[in-house]
């Protein structure tokens, strides 16, 4: 999607095309973790009625590991925004750019937020499209404001995870 925060210290990564039900997703991981998620194709005609299963809910201890080390430095603030997003909010609810700033310990730098999520490389790991402006707004989104949009409603329509 965008430049990532940092460059990678992994011995291979390897990049792999899924097709999921909204699209194909372009992922590059080595072993210690996934580096990055990209849209490559995105159907934005695609019914909401995406299969779900429900014997099992999915929190960020279940999730496909990351690693980090490819994503950013170690102990900086994008390090702590991206931790506190994954960890804090969840499936169905936004968070304002400011308030994940407080949430991460700079209440002053939600631009700085705002640049974290455009360089978000993981964006589906890490939800930056829950990250909204302080009025409600939807803001942007590096995959374009269609696909925000989308995810969104898809999730405020589940109501939980899934």
């Amino acid at each position: 999607m965008s430049k990532k925060l940092s460059q990678p210290n992994c011995k291979s990564a390897d990049s792999l095309k899924i097709s999921i039900p909204i699209g194909i997703l372009k992922v590059s991981s080595c072993e210690e973790g996934i580096h990055s998620l990209s849209f490559e194709k995105f159907q934005i005609s695609f019914s909401k009625e995406v299969q779900t299963p429900t014997e099992k809910k999915f929190r960020p201890d279940s999730l496909p590991k990351i690693c980090w080390k490819g994503i950013c430095k170690p102990n900086t603030f994008s390090e702590r925004v991206l931790k506190t997003l994954l960890n804090q909010v969840h499936f169905g609810q936004t968070i304002s750019y400011k308030n994940l700033a407080s949430l991460s310990g700079n209440e002053r730098s939600q631009r700085a937020v705002g640049t974290v999520m455009r360089r978000n490389p993981i964006c589906l790991l890490i939800p930056c499209h829950r990250v909204i402006n302080s009025n409600n707004k939807i803001g942007n989104y590096t995959g374009g404001v269609e696909i925000k949009k989308w995810l969104l409603d898809f999730e405020s329509e589940k109501g939980e995870y899934f």
